[in-house]
């Protein structure tokens, strides 16, 4: 981000300006991110304003979920649930046996996910699911990404340096 806040008094740190996490194989962003800490520990993650998780699923595709709000919360500093609320939607490419075997698009208005060990285990669609299986090949590539799609692997960090390289976006 450009610059976060930390207040003691509620234990919060804000991240403002092109917010860009990373947990595992995933990148988060929204507008506006706040990390609540409990006991020396981020316990939730609150992402405000066209928030969005994205992870590779390959060298080309990558699997999306976004909303305008999300909240992750956090056990023992391990992802445990992700609540996405209003205009939910995913995109997920399928494997079997390391092959694409379909695309799943989905929309809803409120989603929660569970995982288990950094994983997703379940997804719970509220409110109106619609969704399709598509096969490989099917869609557009426009089609692969949602309209707010960034990828940010570039700005990964390598090295502790490597904070204080501005981009000019």
């Amino acid at each position: 981000c450009d610059s976060l806040v930390y207040t003691m008094l509620d234990s919060v740190i804000e991240l403002h300006r092109r917010p860009i996490m990373k947990y595992k194989k995933n990148q988060i962003t929204a507008k506006f991110i706040k990390l609540q800490i409990k006991n020396d520990q981020i316990s939730q993650v609150f992402m405000n304003t066209n928030a969005m998780i994205v992870s590779q699923s390959d060298s080309v595709n990558f699997d999306q979920i976004r909303g305008k709000n999300m909240v992750a919360y956090l056990e023992n500093n391990k992802l445990r649930k992700i609540n996405v609320m209003e205009d939910g939607a995913l995109i997920y490419f399928g494997r079997e046996n390391e092959n694409l075997s379909a695309i799943n698009k989905l929309t809803c208005k409120d989603m929660m996910i569970y995982l288990f060990n950094g994983e997703v285990d379940t997804i719970w669609f509220y409110e109106n699911p619609e969704g399709k299986l598509y096969p490989p090949g099917f869609l557009e590539k426009s089609e692969l990404k949602f309209d707010v799609f960034e990828w940010n692997d570039i700005q990964k960090q390598k090295k502790k340096d490597d904070v204080f390289i501005w981009s000019e976006s």
